[in-house]
C-alpha cells in the first residue's frame, strides 16, 4: 500500500511511458515499422480488467504493415494479439506492464505501457486515546488507508465535517490538525456537560471522497468508534465472607462480624465501575492492623472485584482494614469515593468457664448462690445448660454476656454444679470448654442443741437487762445525794454480781 501511495504522487508522465525498445523507432535509419497505442487503461485503474488497441504502421507511408509479425506480452507472459487488440481480465492489484511488438524485414520494433490496478476502496480508522472518559473534550485521530483527496477529501467546518458524531456531543471544527498530509488528521469532540453519563458514536461519513483510481470511500468496522463518558461518583464496598450476627448491647442492636475459620479471612473490594488499577497497586493503599494481605487469584468481573486474604495472624485478633480509595481510578479516570474501615474479629480460642459461690463450701443455708464466669462473652447460654445434682435451681439471671448468677436450693447434703463442654459458644463460633465442678456441703443442727442454744441466749439477755437496770438505779441515787462520792466503787459492784 505504501508503494502504491508513492506511485500516485509521481508525475503522470512516469506512468504513461511508451518505450520504444529498438533504436530510431519513429523513423531513424534502418527503421521499418512504428508501434502506436490507440487505447489503453487509465494510469490508475479501479478495475481488474484492461483492453489495449494498438497499430503497427509502415514507417514509409504510415499505412498498416501487412507483412509484419505481431506479438504481445503482459507482465512478461506472451499472449495472442495479431488483430492489434487484446483484452485481459482478473488482474491483481498492483503494477502491470503491457508490451506490443512488430517485426519486419529490417528489424523488430516494440512499445510498452505501465499502469496500476487498485480495486480497494479507501477507508479510515477512527480512534480515541481511551474508550472511557469523564472529560468534556476528547481528541479523535483519523488515519486513512491511502490518500483520498478526490471530491474534496477529509474536511471539517462549522457547517460540515466528514467525521459525524451521534449523541450528546459535537465536533469542534477549529481544532482540526493535519498530522500527515492526505493521510492522518486529528480533531477534538466536545461532550455535553448537562448529561452525567452516556455514549457517543463517532463515524466517518459515506462516500465523501475518492482515491486516485476512482474508488469511493467506504466505511469499515474501524471507521466508527463508541466513546463512553461517565461523570458519576464511583463507589467501593469492602466485603468479607465472615458471618454477621445481630447482638444486643445495652438495649441497642449491633452488627458483629466474627469467625474462627481462617478460610473466611478474605477481603473483597467491590467497585461500582471497572477500575484501571491492578491488585498489586491496590495493596499499596490497602492497610491492615494485624497480619499480612496477599492478593488472591480469581475472576475480577471485568476489573470490578478484587480479593485479598489475611495471613500471619495470631489465634485471636481484632482486624481493621483501611483503604485509601481516592488513589484508585475508574476506567473513566474518576477517583473512587472514600469508604469507611471494616473491622471484624478472628478468634480461634474456646471460651473457658469458672463456677464459684459466695457461700462457704460447708453451710447450713439451703439457698446457695452461684456465680458463672466465662472468660469471654458467649451466646445461647441458658439455665438448662447447668448440670445440678443434690438440689434444684431457684433463680437464674444474666448479668452480662460473660457473667451469670443463680440460686440453688439444697435438697441433699452434697450439692454439685458443673457445665459440660460444647454447651454454648462465643460470637466467633467456638464451643465452650468444660467448667470446674462446684461442690457445697449442707448440714443441719440437732433440735436439742438448738434448744440449749436458745435458752442460753435468753438467759444471757435477761442478765444483761438486770445489770443495765441496776446501773441506772445507782446512778439516780448518786445524783440525788443519798450516797457520797467515795461510793463510786459501789457503782461497779452490781455488775460484778
Amino acid at each position: 500500500m505504501e508503494q502504491r501511495r508513492g506511485q500516485r504522487r509521481s508525475p503522470l508522465l512516469f506512468w504513461l511511458l511508451v518505450t520504444l525498445l529498438a533504436p530510431d523507432a519513429f523513423g531513424g535509419v534502418g527503421s521499418e515499422v512504428i508501434v502506436r497505442f490507440v487505447k489503453t487503461p487509465r494510469p490508475f485503474s479501479a478495475f481488474d480488467y484492461a483492453a489495449f488497441v494498438f497499430e503497427v504502421l509502415d514507417e514509409e507511408d504510415g499505412a498498416a504493415c501487412r507483412r509484419c509479425a505481431i506479438s504481445c506480452k503482459l507482465d512478461g507472459n506472451f499472449s495472442n494479439c495479431d488483430s492489434g487488440q487484446v483484452f485481459y481480465r482478473g488482474l491483481g492489484d498492483g503494477e502491470h506492464v503491457f508490451e506490443a511488438c512488430g517485426s519486419g524485414s529490417r528489424g523488430r520494433q516494440c512499445a510498452s505501457y505501465n499502469w496500476t490496478v487498485d480495486t480497494v476502496a479507501p477507508t479510515a480508522n477512527v480512534s480515541v486515546p481511551t474508550p472511557f472518559t469523564n472529560d468534556s473534550k476528547v481528541p479523535v485521530r483519523i488515519l486513512f488507508s491511502e490518500p483520498c483527496t478526490g471530491g474534496g477529501g477529509f474536511r471539517c467546518s462549522p457547517e460540515y465535517c466528514s467525521l459525524l458524531v451521534y449523541g450528546a456531543g459535537h465536533v469542534i471544527s477549529s481544532t482540526l490538525k493535519t498530522i500527515q498530509a492526505e493521510l492522518e488528521f486529528s480533531v477534538q469532540v466536545g461532550i455535553s456537560t448537562d448529561i452525567q453519563y452516556g455514549r457517543l458514536l463517532l463515524v466517518m461519513d459515506k462516500d465523501f471522497c475518492i482515491d486516485a483510481a476512482g474508488n469511493q470511500f467506504r466505511r469499515t468496522l474501524t471507521s466508527s468508534y463508541f466513546l463512553r463518558f461517565d461523570r458519576r461518583q464511583v463507589f467501593v464496598n469492602i466485603r468479607t465472607k465472615i458471618p454477621e450476627k445481630l447482638l444486643q448491647f445495652n438495649g441497642n442492636l449491633r452488627r458483629i462480624e466474627a469467625t474462627n475459620r481462617k478460610r473466611n479471612l478474605r477481603i473483597y473490594l467491590q467497585f461500582s465501575e471497572p477500575v484501571l488499577n491492578s491488585s498489586v497497586e491496590m495493596l499499596r493503599v490497602l492497610h491492615v492492623n494485624a497480619g499480612v494481605l496477599l492478593p488472591s487469584n480469581g475472576s475480577t468481573l471485568g476489573q470490578r472485584r478484587f480479593c485479598f486474604k489475611v495471613t500471619g495472624i495470631s489465634s485471636m485478633n481484632v482486624i481493621t482494614i483501611n483503604f485509601a480509595a481516592s488513589s484508585i481510578l475508574s476506567r473513566q479516570e474518576t477517583p473512587v469515593s472514600a469508604v469507611d474501615p471494616v473491622t471484624f474479629l478472628y478468634d480461634a480460642q474456646r471460651p473457658s468457664v469458672m463456677l464459684s459461690t459466695a457461700a462457704d463450701t460447708r453451710t447450713r443455708k439451703r439457698s446457695i448462690p452461684i456465680i458463672i464466669n466465662f472468660a469471654k462473652p458467649v451466646i445461647e447460654f441458658t439455665a438448662s445448660s447447668l448440670l445440678i445434682s443434690g438440689g434444684h435451681l431457684l433463680s437464674f439471671r444474666e448479668v452480662s454476656w460473660s457473667i451469670y448468677t443463680g440460686i440453688i436450693h439444697a435438697d441433699e447434703s452434697v450439692i454439685s454444679v458443673e457445665i459440660h463442654e460444647n454447651i454454648t459458644k462465643d460470637v466467633a463460633g467456638n464451643m465452650n470448654l468444660a467448667s470446674n465442678r462446684l461442690q457445697v456441703r449442707h448440714y443441719s443442727v440437732p433440735i436439742y442443741s438448738e434448744a440449749v442454744s436458745i435458752i442460753a441466749t435468753a438467759a444471757f439477755a435477761a442478765t444483761s437487762l438486770v445489770a443495765a437496770f441496776l446501773t441506772v438505779s445507782t446512778a439516780s441515787l448518786l445524783s440525788s445525794g443519798i450516797f457520797s462520792r467515795p461510793t463510786t466503787y459501789l457503782i461497779s459492784e452490781p455488775t460484778k454480781t
